[in-house]
């Protein structure tokens, strides 16, 4: 897998400032899960991020898409402060602007692969567009997917995944969200993938962030970062 060259940009950047995300325990004591007092990852970079369990590795992805509510600190994106918004802004920003692949890959098992994908497009729009359902189809070719008719349901966990990157890619997000996107797959099928995430990143411009402990997701990142307890331990 090649390694990507990615340029440092500033404009519409990802950064974490003073971020504190804390939640209970079982017991009600008070956990800190992520502390992270600057982190910037700039416009087209694609960075993973590593760590043993538990780090707050998933936790800083939901961060970074507005999923998780800050106890204290910013997320800004393009200079706005994203943990700021009204949750409907927050909902329609994230609508527009990112793509999540979740690590349960969050799929409606009583719909088809097709309508699966087509689902952020149903959200968005009263009737979906033409050029969003030829899109669908191409990502069904491109990623090897079966039958645009089966139900998720019927799948296995390899082709949900799969399905579950295509809706992340349908709408060209400028950020790309990743969850151990090649956990689920084989060494071939997760290089197959992984290059079409790096390759639709870089042909539409998006900031990619990958939560993985693949060796090869690490070496075909142009950044990789550390987390170990909530922290940034090593920025590579």
């Amino acid at each position: 897998m090649p390694r990507f060259d990615v340029s440092e940009c500033v404009a519409k950047s990802v950064t974490f400032r003073d971020v504190v995300v804390e939640r209970r325990d079982a017991d009600g004591r008070i956990l800190r899960i992520i502390d992270i007092p600057q982190l910037e990852i700039g416009e087209g970079q694609i960075v993973c991020v590593t760590g043993p369990s538990g780090a707050g590795k998933s936790t800083l992805l939901e961060v970074a898409g507005g999923l998780t509510r800050l106890q204290q600190g910013s997320l800004l994106w393009d200079g706005a402060d994203i943990a700021l918004l009204p949750e409907r802004d927050r909902d329609a920003w994230r609508r527009e602007t990112v793509g999540f692949i979740f690590q349960d890959f969050h799929l409606i098992p009583e719909l088809s692969v097709r309508e699966n994908i087509l689902a952020p497009a149903r959200f968005a729009n009263f009737r979906v567009p033409s050029r969003l359902s030829s899109r669908a189809d191409s990502l069904i070719l491109a990623l090897g997917l079966p039958s645009p008719s089966r139900r998720a349901a019927s799948l296995s966990r390899g082709e949900q995944q799969r399905v579950a990157v295509a809706r992340a890619l349908l709408m060209r997000p400028q950020l790309i969200l990743a969850d151990e996107p090649t956990a689920s797959l084989d060494a071939a099928t997760g290089a197959d993938v992984l290059g079409l995430l790096f390759g639709q990143a870089k042909e539409i411009g998006a900031t990619l962030v990958l939560v993985s402990h693949d060796p090869m997701v690490i070496n075909a990142a142009g950044r990789c970062i550390v987390m170990k307890a909530g922290r940034i331990v090593e920025k590579l």
